[in-house]
């Protein structure tokens, strides 16, 4: 019966053991849900605060295309090789290009020939890191037309007299007979002698 005793004492002092180990294993596994837990929960905020980020940046990015797309500017982007990356609605409807010839045209093709060179000289002074400054050049539509650059801003009186003789028809076939590349362009002479 001592035996017995003895062996029943032993039981409960592993069964003690087994238990206080299960307990202790619970307890530990519970602080390390809990730390899971709040680690989770700490992840599901900064995802909230990611995801409303990204929806911030996505509106702004989509009201700066709007913004661009309706402009009445002509705007575009161009890589390095002058290809292009992005031109507006008012580019595509001034100069009549299509996507397609976008695809296939660079922007010095479509710089009237007397800009060309200087344009070129432009882009390399930028590349070789000095500060872009303002450049004006005339573009060749697609059907042929030269289309110029106004300064409203400078001379906001002769642009708007510009305009006005140019849907009256005024400049429709006279010749400009004095044109100095990113200055100026003189006609106006119905008899396209100058004179």
């Amino acid at each position: 019966m001592l035996f017995r005793s003895f062996k029943i004492a032993s039981y409960a002092a592993i069964l003690a053991g087994l238990l206080h180990s299960v307990y202790a294993t619970f307890r530990r596994e519970g602080e390390v849900l809990g730390a899971l837990q709040t680690s989770n929960e700490a992840l599901a905020r900064e995802m909230d605060v990611r995801t409303q980020a990204q929806q911030a940046f996505q509106e702004s990015s989509d009201r700066l295309q709007r913004f661009l797309d309706n402009a009445n500017d002509l705007v575009q982007t161009v890589n390095l090789q002058g290809r292009f990356l992005y031109v507006n609605s008012a580019w595509k409807d001034v100069l009549g290009y299509t996507d397609e010839d976008l695809d296939r045209l660079s922007l010095f093709e479509v710089i009237h020939p007397l800009h060309r060179e200087a344009l070129e000289h432009e882009i390399l002074r930028v590349l070789d890191g000095e500060a872009p400054r303002r450049y004006s050049v005339e573009y060749l539509a697609s059907d042929g037309r030269v289309v110029i650059e106004l300064l409203p801003n400078l001379a906001p009186n002769h642009v708007a007299r510009i305009k006005q003789l140019t849907r009256a028809g005024f400049y429709d076939g006279i010749v400009f007979h004095r044109v100095i590349a990113g200055f100026m362009a003189q006609t106006g002479d119905p008899t396209g002698t100058g004179s």
